[in-house]
């Protein structure tokens, strides 16, 4: 199931974030965002911003090829505002994500973790709109 939220706020670079849940375990997978970035050592999502000329899939492909050093090419979209595109993945079981410099660690999860970037767990709260009838890998 999509959400769709509408914001007028336009100004905001777009970004595209992935949830990635692992059916055997049920649990999330997070980032621990690194000391060397903006919002450094909080939990979020994996993703990033939308380059100039990219689609929204083509920057979650990429980002994740960033970000964790892997290509994933099936994934659904679970939440679409203006600013923020969210999409969801299973897997069928937990990996070891490849990290970046941008990721001081990983932790898979049941709950949110703490502490978590402030604008992720206000406005997309992923185990709320992670729906289950995805594809697995």
């Amino acid at each position: 199931m999509l959400m769709k939220i509408s914001n007028t706020n336009n100004k905001k670079k777009k970004s595209v974030f992935c949830v990635f849940y692992c059916k055997s375990t049920g649990r999330f997978l997070y980032e621990l965002r690194s000391s060397k970035v903006k919002h450094r050592l909080v939990f979020g999502l994996f993703g990033g911003g939308i380059d100039k000329g990219e689609t929204p899939k083509q920057a979650m492909i990429r980002e994740l090829q960033e970000e964790i050093g892997m290509t994933f090419n099936r994934f659904q979209l679970k939440l679409d505002l203006d600013y923020i595109r969210l999409y969801g993945i299973v897997v069928s079981r937990e990996f070891i994500p490849k990290l970046s410099w941008e990721s001081e660690s990983y932790l898979w999860s049941k709950s949110i973790p703490e502490p978590m970037l402030k604008k992720m767990k206000r406005n997309i709260k992923p185990i709320k709109v992670m729906q289950l009838g995805l594809e697995i890998y």
